[in-house]
């Protein structure tokens, strides 16, 4: 089984593109969390502003990320150490009942990514499309998605759910946002593994780990 959350289900859907002979002798089922089918710009908040702004502002701003990682990864870091971008991630990325160390985990994962390859990265996903892709997959699906999530929409999900053969919609929470995965990790665990039940997935080992004592604490 491969799982995927945000650019991790937009790559599984890319696998699915490229290798679909892999799909039911070797993978068994996909778990798209959160995710996206097509450009971001389109499936997320204030799509159609967004979509206006990508050629004259959003591409070149990508650009200037690459061009100047490294004042980027500074002025990232400094954002870190004053508290501001734990700021942003909350606002964006959870509901406000996240733990502290959930919060500081995202956090730390952001400032430490390398701006250049998240500008890059930023440029390769406006031309990304996998819409083609979605009612060929043959294997059983999860599609994953919280109630208030702005980067992926929630009719994002609906819509592959829909389109994805016999594919499985599940909602974490109601409030939850783009990271709700991790916010609400014991949810998304008893999904996932009712998901693989159901599928006959073949599993190695323990059930799914719940995340560490670290990242769950509570505020």
């Amino acid at each position: 089984m491969l799982l995927g959350h945000s650019i991790g289900g937009m790559i599984l859907l890319t696998y699915c593109r490229l290798f679909p002979e892999k799909l039911g002798p070797r993978v068994r089922a996909l778990v798209l969390a959160q995710t996206t089918y097509t450009n971001p710009v389109r499936t997320t908040r204030f799509a159609g502003l967004m979509r206006a702004l990508q050629k004259p502002v959003l591409e070149p701003l990508a650009h200037l990320m690459v061009w100047l990682a490294p004042v980027q990864r500074a002025l990232n870091w400094l954002n870190y150490v004053n508290g501001s971008a734990h700021r942003t991630t909350d606002r964006k990325m959870f509901s406000g009942r996240e733990s502290r160390g959930q919060l500081d985990f995202l956090t730390r994962l952001w400032v430490a990514s390398d701006p250049a390859v998240v500008g890059r990265g930023f440029l390769a996903m406006f031309r990304y499309d996998a819409t083609a892709v979605l009612p060929t997959i043959p294997v059983p699906v999860l599609v994953v998605t919280a109630g208030r999530d702005t980067l992926c929409l929630p009719e994002a999900s609906a819509y592959m759910a829909r389109t994805i053969p016999g594919a499985q919609l599940v909602t974490l929470a109601a409030d939850g946002r783009h990271c709700a995965l991790f916010e609400f990790h014991q949810e998304f665990h008893a999904a996932v593994t009712r998901f693989i039940a159901a599928a006959g997935v073949p599993r190695r080992g323990a059930e799914l780990p719940v995340p560490s004592a670290g990242v769950g604490t509570t505020v």
